[in-house]
């Protein structure tokens, strides 16, 4: 004979409701994957390449060289959010927890980063040099390994591609298939990664926001300086250097501004609220001031070379960003804009690892099989072509890999 279910008292309903377990929400804010989509798209047009047709009558084509030549706002636009977004969570859990697990951290980095990241260098590195040619020079394969692929796998790869960037571009030559595209967007993840292993234990032993926002403002110049060494270093240490600029933009202690920029952000809403809350009312002038003047960067000022003006130039471009970080998270109408694209914007860590093999691809397609000339339909085309592509691999690369990491990562979530 089965007992009947007892009937709740309506105390012990409510004690029932209040007791059964709540679904953790991940911190998540939409909007910023919208500005990580904008900055992706920036800087897709700028390895799109200028397109050489000075005396065209299409206003497009002027407009679209101009933007063109400060591609490197994008770029800089992901580090200001990655600076921001670590900083936050951090010292959310901090809030929350008393403390900050760095075990639980690096899993969710490891989850993160490296499934995509590894993928793509291992595919690299042994899969395309050997369907891509019938005579593989195995010397010069055997260099690469050494002088690319083992720092890229220590997530050192950015310095590898300083003083070692002729062996991957050697090997590219003897092979139909445009590696040196693949691995050489890579040093801005190694760059990253090296900001994620070391910032965790910066931000955990410094638990007031004196000495964080010090610390911030202290690498920052120190970046600065950085900056200014190797720029003039590369001036006459040129020998053996595929690209001299890139002592400077490929060096993790010369790009530090933009990461502590973010930082500086996430400093002073978790640790000054009072102060945040008077920056928030300013959100949609400090977001109009920071779009007039980039801008007017972009419309006026020349492209960015290899001179000392590069030093207050990409401190100046690191602050604006940070404006227009605060502008998003401020300003409800550029929030909503923004909040449109991102379902993209989840995607952007798969499409920036492919963007730009796929554009070298489809160039070489457009050329070598269809046999098109270089003019304003050419890079119409291959925009499109490439764009296209780069969004669904970006989205199958998500479905497949990153989607299904986001639960195993939630686990080890503390906010």
């Amino acid at each position: 004979m089965t007992s009947a279910a007892p009937v709740l008292e309506p105390q012990s309903a409510e004690i029932a409701l209040e007791q059964k377990p709540q679904v953790k929400k991940a911190f998540y804010l939409p909007e910023l994957d919208g500005l990580r989509t904008v900055g992706f798209f920036y800087m897709f047009m700028a390895h799109s390449s200028i397109i050489p047709q000075p005396g065209s009558h299409f206003f497009l084509v002027d407009w679209y060289n101009v933007v063109v030549k400060w591609g490197v706002i994008g770029l800089d636009m992901f580090f200001v959010l990655s600076g921001y977004l670590i900083t936050t969570l951090l010292l959310k859990e901090r809030l929350k927890n008393g403390n900050i697990s760095l075990p639980l951290y690096f899993k969710r980095r490891m989850l993160r980063i490296w499934p995509l990241f590894y993928l793509v260098i291992f595919v690299g590195a042994f899969v395309i040099p050997f369907v891509s040619t019938r005579h593989l020079n195995m010397q010069m394969y055997t260099k690469f390994l050494w002088d690319i692929f083992v720092p890229m796998f220590f997530f050192l790869g950015n310095y590898a591609l300083i003083f070692k960037a002729w062996t991957l571009q050697a090997l590219t030559a003897g092979l139909n298939f445009p590696l040196a595209n693949l691995f050489r967007p890579l040093w801005s993840v190694c760059s990253e990664e090296q900001f994620y292993v070391t910032w965790p234990f910066i931000v955990r032993k410094l638990k007031s926001w004196q000495g964080l926002s010090l610390t911030i403002v202290g690498l920052t110049i120190m970046s600065m300086g950085f900056r200014y060494y190797f720029q003039q270093y590369s001036l006459t240490h040129t020998k053996g250097i595929w690209t001299p600029s890139d002592f400077y933009h490929y060096n993790t202690l010369c790009g530090l501004d933009t990461l502590m920029a973010g930082a500086l952000i996430a400093t002073v809403q978790l640790q000054l609220p009072d102060v945040w809350k008077k920056i928030c009312k300013q959100g949609a002038p400090i977001a109009v001031t920071a779009f007039v003047i980039l801008g007017s960067m972009i419309a006026f000022l020349p492209e960015p070379t290899n001179s000392v003006f590069i030093v207050p130039m990409y401190l100046g471009i690191a602050l604006l960003c940070g404006m227009v970080l605060i502008g998003t998270m401020s300003w409800a109408p550029l929030q909503s804009f923004l909040s449109l694209f991102a379902g993209i914007g989840k995607t952007t860590y798969g499409m920036y690892l492919v963007h730009h093999p796929i554009i070298a691809m489809t160039e070489n397609y457009l050329r070598n099989k269809l046999h098109m000339p270089y003019d304003e339909t050419f890079y119409a085309i291959r925009f499109g072509i490439s764009m296209t592509l780069t969004v669904l691999m970006g989205q199958l690369l998500y479905r497949t890999i990153e989607k299904r990491l986001e639960a195993l990562r939630k686990k080890y979530a503390r906010i």
